[in-house]
């Protein structure tokens, strides 16, 4: 039941309100009194108050409008539907039912919720919402968001959706049993929004998101639940608009938005409104305005005009006892609450409550941003920007330099608790006082410095339009030329810091120009730079050189167990010191690797991240670079299992620092979907490649996206067999090659460029690109003996393309031969084997297929080891059974196609065209003896 307009209520208001106290029985005759002098009122008074009129309200409040009623659950139990098995009952609604139901057609072991419509509702609009479920779901791949396993309608007629089964409760629960403080919570809650941002760039408005709807599992992920009534944004014909305004009856009123009462338009701010409920409750555990506790018309006023009080306040309306109970829950008091309430959260959620949709957030990315910047200890976007706020942001993350400041009466900020705890010391302590004191205004004028020139940056590059990261730090750059010659010490730190930068975006050349004047820059005044930011200088400086010889000497003179010593300046030096070894080790940890020392790599990587520990916000990237380094270094041992689980933690750790919409973050999600990739985890290979061009193309457009990330996009995309949308993300690979493009990222686009036009054509492509990657191969690293593998697989698919089979299967040989030889575990051996095992039994030779199908299958478990599954082990054993089954083994065939079959569907999904190959292999087979 929508609200009447805005001016009406205002005058229906009070006196509905009126009506409402009164019994019953007297309501009649203060209507007729009201209708005699304001009738134009009286009949929607009427309206208002009719029985029949107020049930209706609560059923839209509460569940789908009456149908007939669902059938008996309990007759339900054992059937089948589709390739699943119903087992028992996890929820009912108005319109259907969700079932836990485990796999039974004998291909692959499983559970999964089936969601079922009753019968009952078929004919009506509930029917297409649920068809439009299906395709909703469909069309989001996130980790945060249940995925869809299957669809269909039943031989009863019954239409159903296979999800996959989240084992959890609902996230204020969860969190509240945990007693999971207000950070662990945000964290949680940033999960949820990154899953609500997924489907609002598919153009999915959610329109239900609610604790129920919000799952958070045993393992610790969040899940986002139930797209019935989810809106595409982009399908405003007649027929869907009546279908979606019918489903915005069927909702929840305690996590509507005041549009979604008024039946006004709904957008990407109705869900972020919902978000707001939601993260209010979860950090002040009471419903902002008021939920259960009002009913009907009252509720809906509620919704629609009362404002909420301040997060911060919340308990204060409570008694003691619920007040003492909600902030037990989240480890605290209710005075510690409040506090930790206050600020910046206070006006976060405020914003996201606002009652126009066009006063919130303007988007989920952007609360999300907020969110990490408070977590962070950074100013936010939501509060206004004064001086007294910014300057309170920069205590919290500079609290030693801004209190020993304070001694000498350089206060920022009055009454700073740690102001008098650090004055109190220094008087104790004499000399070492005075150290710190003088370290800490240095870093202080150092730190306002470095603002200030980051803000000449940005103010300049916001002049251009859509300005690159590149293009910035070579504003930085040339702005850094020209200034602080005075202060030799910070000039030195900030060309680290832009050396730094430009190699993260691989511009070595630009990177070694700064790194090369901060280093003559602090041989000419080593008495006013600092000998660490020199050493981390130098280090960097050879690691971009290749220079491992140099690299070891810098480390060799760095302390190798730095302590606080008694008398000097203490511990903030032993920590500086600790961080600069372990800056160091990391920079040697990319040579050994690069050199196949893996072990020794790994090594320094772990002692790295030991000397940081706990990092504070200024070695927050010496961490990130140490995780990635371990991970990479663990992935090239073979270990796919071992860097997945490090790439994940490092990504954790980014959520954690505030950089979960970083280039680091990116490219983390693209080295995780590499190993993943490697493991044969196909499909969730490709969700993380998603995220990571996702990611890339938010930080500065989709046209100066990495192309290696577009390039393995398209490969995950085509072993999936979406073969348009590879071939379309193969076209920005190839748009995006420059001159510059290293030797890695120009063999892997032009290598994939050539796989799919062999494959499918055009055949003058394939031979276009052939040459131009034999010459590239032939010049450059990772090494003779791979080098030639890829040239020969390079070789094998022109050969196959042209009907060579004879010279393809030759390829073959030497790429496998090769490659078995390599000291490095690749993808390369499996990939090779599986193709030379069909050739070969194609050929004629049965011996040699099984032999190299054989070789394949523990090539692929090997890199898959730690995987339950594994689609490269699933492709080998398919060529295995086949060969089996052709030289009459047919048991042994039968068993190898199963096992073949399930490792497929298990990491490709049942409808890629290799499950579907080795599903059809086995429906062939004559029945078992």
């Amino acid at each position: 039941m929508p609200l009447p307009a805005p001016e009406l209520w205002q005058r229906l208001s009070p006196r509905l309100d009126e009506l409402l106290d009164l019994e019953p029985a007297r309501r009649p005759q203060r209507l007729a009194e009201i209708a005699a002098q304001e009738p134009d009122l009286a009949a929607e008074l009427a309206r208002l108050l009719d029985e029949e009129a107020i049930a209706r309200a609560d059923a839209v409040l509460q569940q789908p409008p009456p149908h007939p009623p669902p059938e008996d659950g309990a007759g339900l139990v054992g059937l089948r539907i589709g390739a699943w098995r119903l087992e028992a009952p996890i929820g009912q609604g108005g319109s259907g039912s969700v079932w836990r139901a485990r796999r039974c057609d004998g291909r692959v072991e499983g559970v999964a919720a089936v969601k079922l419509l009753h019968l009952s509702w078929l004919g009506h609009g509930a029917a297409e919402r649920f068809r439009r479920e299906g395709a909703i779901l469909a069309r989001l791949t996130h980790p945060h968001i249940a995925r869809l396993l299957d669809a269909g309608v039943s031989d009863g007629g019954q239409p159903y959706l296979v999800l996959e089964l989240v084992d959890g409760e609902p996230i204020d629960r969860r969190c509240d049993r945990l007693r999971m403080d207000v950070d662990a919570r945000l964290r949680c809650f940033l999960d949820v929004l990154g899953a609500v941002a997924h489907a609002h760039r598919h153009l999915v408005v959610h329109r239900d998101i609610k604790p129920a709807n919000v799952m958070l599992g045993d393992d610790g992920l969040v899940k986002l639940l139930d797209f019935g009534i989810a809106k595409l944004l982009e399908d405003e014909g007649e027929g869907s608009t009546a279908l979606t305004r019918a489903a915005g009856t069927v909702l929840t009123p305690d996590y509507a938005a005041p549009e979604q009462i008024a039946g006004g338009p709904i957008s990407t701010a109705t869900d972020i409104y919902a978000l707001g409920v939601l993260l209010y409750q979860l950090l002040g555990g009471t419903h902002p305005t008021g939920g259960a506790t009002a009913t009907g018309p009252a509720r809906l006023r509620a919704i629609a005009e009362v404002e909420p009080p301040r997060l911060s306040r919340v308990l204060r309306g409570a008694d003691a006892a619920q007040a003492a109970a909600i902030a037990a829950a989240r480890g605290s008091t209710p005075e510690r609450l409040g506090r930790r309430l206050g600020g910046d959260l206070d006006t976060i959620v405020a914003r996201m409550l606002r009652k126009r949709p066009a006063e919130r957030y303007a988007s989920v990315d952007a609360v999300a941003e907020d969110l990490r910047r408070h977590l962070a200890h950074l100013p936010v976007e939501a509060r206004p920007d004064t001086w007294r706020y910014r300057a309170g942001k920069f205590v919290r993350r500079h609290r030693v330099p801004v209190a020993a400041a304070a001694l000498v009466g350089a206060s920022l900020l009055a009454g700073l608790a740690g102001t008098l705890s650090q004055a109190a010391r220094a008087r104790h302590q004499g000399e070492l006082a005075r150290v710190e004191r003088d370290r800490a205004l240095r870093e202080l004028d150092q730190a306002r410095a470095a603002n200030e020139f980051i803000g000449d940056v940005l103010t300049e590059g916001s002049r251009r339009p859509n300005p690159t990261s590149g293009a910035q730090l070579d504003r930085a750059a040339r702005l850094l030329a020209q200034q602080f010659d005075e202060t030799p010490a910070l000039k030195l730190r900030l060309g680290l810091m832009l050396g730094t930068m430009y190699g993260e975006l691989r511009e070595n050349a630009k990177a070694r120009a700064v790194l090369d004047e901060a280093a003559e820059l602090g041989r000419r005044r080593p008495e006013a730079t600092d000998p660490g930011d020199r050493a981390e200088v130098d280090c960097l400086r050879h690691a971009l050189a290749g220079d491992l010889a140099r690299l070891e000497a810098v480390i060799a003179a760095l302390p190798e167990h730095p302590a606080p010593e008694a008398g000097e300046r203490g511990s903030s030096d032993a920590t500086d010191q600790r961080a600069t070894r372990a800056v160091c080790l990391t920079r040697r940890s990319v040579l050994l690797r690069q050199a196949g020392r893996l072990r020794e790599a790994e090594a320094d990587a772990r002692a790295a991240i030991g000397l940081l520990g706990q990092p504070k916000p200024g070695r927050q990237l010496a961490a990130i670079h140490a995780r990635r380094e371990l991970a990479s270094a663990v992935g090239n041992q073979g270990d796919n299992a071992g860097a997945a689980a490090d790439w994940r933690t490092l990504l954790s750790e980014l959520d954690r620092y505030g950089r979960s919409q970083s280039v680091y973050a990116a490219r983390a999600w693209n080295n995780l979907a590499t190993r993943l990739a490697n493991a044969g985890q196909e499909l969730e290979s490709l969700a993380a490649q998603q995220r990571a061009v996702e990611i890339w193309t938010e930080l500065q457009g989709e046209a100066q996206v990495d192309p290696q990330l577009w390039s393995n996009m398209s490969i995950g995309l085509e072993r999936l067999d979406r073969h348009e949308e590879a071939a379309a993300a193969q076209a920005r690979a190839l748009a995006g090659l420059g001159p510059d493009s290293s030797f890695a990222v120009r063999h892997a686009v032009l290598l994939n460029g050539l796989n799919q036009a062999c494959r499918r054509g055009p055949l003058a492509e394939c031979h276009r690109l052939a040459a131009p990657l034999d010459d590239l191969l032939r010049q450059q690293p990772p090494g003779p003996t791979l080098n030639e593998a890829l040239r020969r697989l390079v070789q094998a698919e022109v050969a196959r393309a042209d009907g060579r089979r004879r010279d393809e299967r030759e390829a073959l040989r030497d790429a496998v031969r090769l490659t078995a030889a390599a000291t490095v575990r690749t993808t390369l051996l499996p990939s090779a084997a599986t193709r030379l095992a069909r050739v070969e039994f194609e050929l004629g030779d049965a011996a040699a297929g099984l032999a190299a199908a054989r070789q394949a299958e523990a090539a692929a478990a090997a890199l898959a080891r730690g995987f339950p599954a594994s689609a490269r082990v699933g492709l080998a054993q398919l060529e295995r059974g086949r060969i089996e089954v052709a030289s009459g083994a047919l048991e042994a065939g039968r068993a190898t196609l199963g096992e073949a079959l399930r490792q497929l569907v298990a990491t490709q999904g049942e409808a890629s065209s290799a499950a579907r190959e080795a599903q059809a292999a086995l429906a062939a087979l004559p029945p078992p003896p």
